[in-house]
């Protein structure tokens, strides 16, 4: 019986390795070149005489999932910023049926908490909710989950000084715009932050809706600016984008420069894939 059961058993392990097996995956359609934003930004420095170290990008155009990125890994004072994961956090609990719009958390409603902080940038009530979850440096670790960044991607500066890069940031945006559902509210709110102003500065004038978080702080010790924008582009196709800088008054400038100069890079990608221009 025993060598009758190995018999069949070798018998089904020949015949599953005999038949091919097919996984069913999704076409990939490259229609980003790397070359050609790295032309773009490098003619657009030369041109206002900026110092490319003081200007970080991330990019992801969402039709495809293509990312690209100029500084991205290099770490900046996040400033405002880091109240996205933070309401993202937030409004998690709210999809799990833990918090609802009307609970009060030190005695305010989260829908007023959710207005606050990401359409007017408090920052008491912003701290008040990153200690909710602990101490501060744990609550940013908690911030790790809505990108895909391997541990060691994390320096100290992340967890104890709110240090992000442009990769991270633009990351969390991606998160956040793939599963709306798991965050509501948060899209909604940012979409009626800063009018007029960072990427709303000339794209808005189009009719083109932006979500948005902007972060600035001046670091009087040192002398630094750091001034922010991160957000998602609803263009037929989406985009998400992020630019960090250290550009003190020349900052929002740069950042609603950057905003068109993507939104039009986009359009060629639309084309792109439109024509079936793809790799």
């Amino acid at each position: 019986m025993k060598r009758a059961v190995c018999t069949l058993l070798a018998l089904l392990l020949v015949l599953t390795n005999a038949v091919p097996v097919f996984a069913e995956t999704e076409e990939v359609r490259k229609v980003l070149r790397e070359e050609e934003l790295q032309k773009l930004l490098d003619t657009y420095m030369q041109e206002k005489d900026l110092v490319p170290e003081l200007i970080a990008v991330g990019y992801v155009y969402t039709e495809t999932g293509e990312s690209w990125f100029w500084n991205g890994d290099q770490p900046f004072y996040s400033a405002s910023l880091y109240k996205v994961p933070l309401m993202m956090l937030l409004a998690e609990e709210e999809a799990s049926g833990v918090l609802n719009q009307t609970s009060e958390i030190y005695g305010m409603p989260l829908s007023y908490i959710e207005e606050q902080v990401l359409v007017y940038s408090d920052n008491p009530i912003a701290y008040d909710m990153l200690c909710r979850f602990g101490e501060p440096s744990e609550t940013r670790r908690m911030f790790q989950q809505y990108a895909e960044l391997p541990e060691d991607y994390y320096s100290w500066d992340f967890y104890g000084s709110s240090y992000f890069t442009a990769r991270f940031m633009t990351q969390v945006m991606q998160t956040l715009y793939e599963s709306p559902e798991r965050f509501p509210h948060v899209m909604e709110w940012l979409k009626q932050a800063q009018p007029g102003r960072f990427f709303k500065t000339e794209l808005e004038k189009t009719g083109c809706e932006i979500a948005q978080k902007y972060g600035n702080y001046h670091d009087d010790m040192s002398g630094a600016d750091w001034n922010h924008a991160s957000g998602i582009i609803f263009t037929e196709h989406p985009f998400v984008l992020t630019v960090m800088t250290r550009y003190g008054g020349l900052s929002e400038m740069i950042i609603s420069d950057l905003a068109v100069l993507f939104r039009d890079y986009t359009f060629r990608l639309d084309e792109r894939l439109d024509n079936g221009d793809v790799e």
